[in-house]
């Protein structure tokens, strides 16, 4: 997983706490307006969910008597999502987390999370997105990256993003946390599958993934963050080769990252502490997931398709230039850090979603 860990609906006002990094985004006036990601289904992939925790129950997706825990488990092949190791009980908390227990972590606390578990097993993966793809899913954000998959892998997850971005489904993925370990990882390698995939976009051989770097409280990389360039110079996916330090920019936007505060998987059966750090870019890719979620609820809001391009587009062309960065795009930086209030306006401006 794509972390380092240590230890509603409505308006802004009047709600617990809000950490730091959801104020960083933007978030406040899109919850003023009615957005809150109400409507909108998002299908996590990771370790699964404390869904007792009381900042989560109401957010879940009720799948109806054949999915009881709120999605699927395909490490057992059962319907047991419950999380023993806490990943993916932090992510979902900084997707739709309400504040319940004094503090809200969820960018988009109104709409609905499907958990989808799974392990480091590729074709468990390629199920969950199969899942989530079947059961009508407008967002899809993953934490998670394929470091040292075989290159046949890699194709796979193109041909998979490719059929994700046709049915115009939204994708956040993690960039991974190996910037620090271009020796284990070096360019073009280090950032894995798939978020080592293209962009959304017009052109043929365009994908869903929007992958994110991750930033401090300061607007400043971290620099475990994973870097591009990345290399596709392999039939069929030869349009991107990595020649003399250039090939595909990546990440595509980066997001907070540092000391955010999420829910506890363990609590409250076997602790009595509801929130705990977390950071990476696991951490970052959720809070994207959020964004992607807000802005999805206002193409629905406002009668228009949801467009993976569009909201890229919005995302990127609004997006804050991090201390150190020189362009845009740029390998590491992407298009800077995300705010999710001027992505909005930039889309109203366009009539995308108003």
């Amino acid at each position: 997983m794509d972390s380092i860990n240590s230890n509603p609906s409505g308006t802004s006002q009047n709600l617990p706490d809000i950490c730091w990094s959801l104020d960083r985004i933007g978030v406040r006036p899109l919850w003023d307006s009615g957005l809150t990601g109400a409507g909108v289904l998002i299908a996590m992939i990771d370790t699964g969910i404390n869904y007792q925790h009381p900042d989560l129950q109401s957010q879940l997706w009720q799948g109806g008597p054949e999915y009881p825990c709120h999605g699927y488990n395909f490490i057992d092949q059962n319907n047991d999502t419950f999380d023993m190791l806490g990943h993916g009980t932090a992510v979902a908390s900084q997707i739709v987390g309400n504040g319940h227990c004094g503090t809200r972590t969820g960018v988009a606390p109104g709409a609905r999370l499907m958990c989808l578990k799974v392990d480091n097993d590729e074709s468990q993966v390629w199920q969950a997105f199969e899942f989530a793809l079947a059961q009508g899913a407008h967002v899809i954000s993953m934490s998670k990256t394929f470091k040292s998959s075989p290159r046949a892998s890699h194709q796979r997850w193109r041909t998979l993003c490719r059929r994700v971005l046709q049915q115009q489904v939204l994708h956040a993925n993690s960039a991974g946390n190996q910037g620090n370990n271009l020796i284990y990882a070096p360019l073009p390698a280090n950032i894995g599958a798939p978020a080592n995939c293209p962009p959304p976009a017009d052109e043929q051989g365009s994908t869903s993934v929007i992958s994110c770097g991750v930033t401090n409280q300061h607007d400043v990389l971290m620099s475990a963050s994973s870097k591009g360039p990345v290399d596709w110079s392999q039939p069929p996916f030869d349009d991107y080769p990595y020649c003399q330090g250039k090939g595909l920019i990546k990440p595509e936007i980066c997001a907070p990252g540092s000391a955010t505060i999420a829910c506890n998987a363990r609590y409250p059966e076997r602790s009595d502490r509801p929130y705990n750090e977390f950071m990476g870019t696991s951490s970052a890719a959720a809070h994207l997931g959020g964004c992607l979620a807000l802005l999805a609820q206002a193409c629905l809001r406002s009668g228009h398709p949801i467009s993976p391009v569009r909201v890229y587009r919005a995302l990127t062309a609004s997006a804050v230039s991090l201390k150190g960065q020189r362009q845009n795009p740029e390998n590491g930086y992407g298009a800077g850090r995300v705010d999710l209030f001027a992505a909005y306006i930039y889309g109203v401006k366009q009539g995308w979603w108003y």
